[in-house]
C-alpha cells in the first residue's frame, strides 16, 4: 500500500516537475511555475525540445509558396514559443563577456535593464544568421535542431561550475550533474523516437 501510494506521489512530482520545466523554457502555459522542481527534472529537457521542434515543423506544414514569408512565420513563432528567453539570456552574456568584469561585478552588469552596444550588434548578427538557416534548413528536421539544442543547454550546465551566490543557474547547474545518466537515457531515445518518426538518414 505505502510502496503504491510513494510510486502516485513519484509520478505526480515528475509530471508536475515536467510542466514546471515546460513552463520555465516556453510561453506554453500549465499553471505550473516551480522552478526548483523545474530544475530538478531539468534532464527531461529533451522532450521541450521535442515539444518545440514539433510545433514548428507542425506550423512548417502550412502551404506558403513564398519561401521568404514562411520562414518569417517560422521565425516569429520560434521566438514566440520560447518567449525570447534565450536571446535575452544570450545578450546578458554577451554583456557581462564585453564589460571584461568577472564575479558579482560581472553578474551586476548583466542585471542592468539597459543593453550594452556590443552585445546588440552580436544579437543582430546571431539573429540574421538564424533567418539564413532557417531559411535553408529541411523543415522535417526541425525537431531535430531543436532537441541538439535543448541537450545543449543541458551539457553546459553540467559542465559549468555552480556559483558562490543563489540564482537560477545555480540550481539547474547543481541538478543537471546528479542526473546525467537519466538525461542520456531521455536524449537517447527522443533520437529514437524522432528518427523513427521522420526516417531521418545520414
Amino acid at each position: 500500500m505505502n510502496f503504491s501510494l510513494n510510486r502516485s506521489k513519484k509520478f505526480y512530482e515528475i509530471i508536475k516537475g515536467f510542466l514546471s520545466l515546460i513552463s520555465f523554457f516556453t510561453i506554453i502555459p500549465t499553471g505550473i511555475h516551480e522552478i526548483r522542481l523545474a530544475a530538478r527534472y531539468f534532464y527531461l529537457i529533451p522532450l521541450i525540445g521535442l515539444i518545440e521542434g514539433i510545433i514548428l515543423y507542425v506550423i512548417s506544414l502550412i502551404d506558403i509558396a513564398n519561401i521568404y514569408f514562411k520562414t518569417c512565420i517560422l521565425y516569429i513563432a520560434y521566438f514566440l514559443i520560447t518567449g525570447l528567453l534565450h536571446m535575452d539570456g544570450f545578450m546578458d552574456f554577451l554583456d557581462g563577456i564585453f564589460s571584461g568584469r568577472k564575479g558579482l561585478e560581472a553578474l551586476k552588469i548583466m542585471k542592468q535593464p539597459c543593453r550594452g552596444g556590443l552585445s546588440i550588434i552580436q544579437t543582430v548578427i546571431v539573429l540574421v544568421a538564424t533567418f539564413f538557416l532557417l531559411l535553408s534548413v529541411r523543415y522535417e528536421y526541425l525537431p531535430l535542431i531543436m532537441v541538439l539544442s535543448s541537450e545543449a543547454m543541458f551539457l553546459l550546465a553540467v559542465i559549468s561550475r555552480p556559483t558562490n551566490y543563489d540564482g537560477l543557474g545555480k540550481y539547474f547547474i547543481l541538478e543537471s550533474k546528479k542526473r546525467i545518466i537519466e538525461n542520456l537515457v531521455i536524449f537517447v531515445l527522443t533520437l529514437l523516437l524522432l528518427f523513427i518518426l521522420f526516417n531521418y538518414y545520414i
